[in-house]
């Protein structure tokens, strides 16, 4: 699998006055598992897992990102030629119901992740690589702007947003402290 990634270039939409977050820490290698979007009530349900923010007894726990007040989704895919010694990319984009559709056999592997918000609004992205039974090994980004975002775990245990980020900034900092107390031994 080739893990060039193509430059996200734009936010298209992105809401007025916004601070923009990045999710590294906490979507980095996860995995978006489902999209449930119901348009008349301008809700979307994503359900990702991210294995090293769970300890091995919580491995069937997702967190379920719910987005609420939806103002515009949308989903590109990113084709890439190898011309001579160069990569050329192609932008597409897929409708909403292709890629909630294609989850199930071919989850997104999550690369990168930035959430921007302001005072009314927020925006989601997501990228990664869908890879599976439809799609081969294609970049994939998700755009997402609403009124709100929760996060949730599928058990049902008391969390938040601020709980994601956190349990993300901290597993990174451990990692780094034992890579530097090998490196010391």
């Amino acid at each position: 699998m080739d893990n060039t990634e193509p430059q996200k270039t734009d936010w298209i939409h992105l809401p007025d006055g916004s601070e923009v977050f990045p999710l590294w820490d906490c979507l980095h290698d996860g995995e978006l598992l489902s999209s449930k979007s119901v348009f008349v009530e301008q809700s979307v349900l994503l359900e990702i897992r991210v294995g090293y923010l769970l300890t091995q007894s919580e491995k069937d726990v997702h967190f379920l990102f719910r987005l609420e007040g939806i103002e515009s989704i949308r989903a590109n895919v990113y084709f890439r030629e190898y011309k001579e010694s160069e990569i050329v990319w192609r932008e597409e984009s897929i409708s909403w119901r292709d890629l909630e559709e294609s989850l199930s056999t071919d989850p997104l592997q999550i690369t990168d992740g930035d959430l921007a918000t302001n005072q009314d609004n927020i925006a989601l992205h997501i990228g990664g690589f869908l890879d599976g039974e439809k799609f081969n090994d294609l970049y994939c980004s998700v755009f997402l702007r609403a009124k709100s975002v929760s996060v949730a775990r599928s058990d049902n245990k008391d969390f938040s947003l601020e709980n994601f980020i956190e349990s993300g900034r901290n597993y990174w900092d451990s990692f780094g402290k034992k890579g530097r107390q090998i490196e010391s031994n």
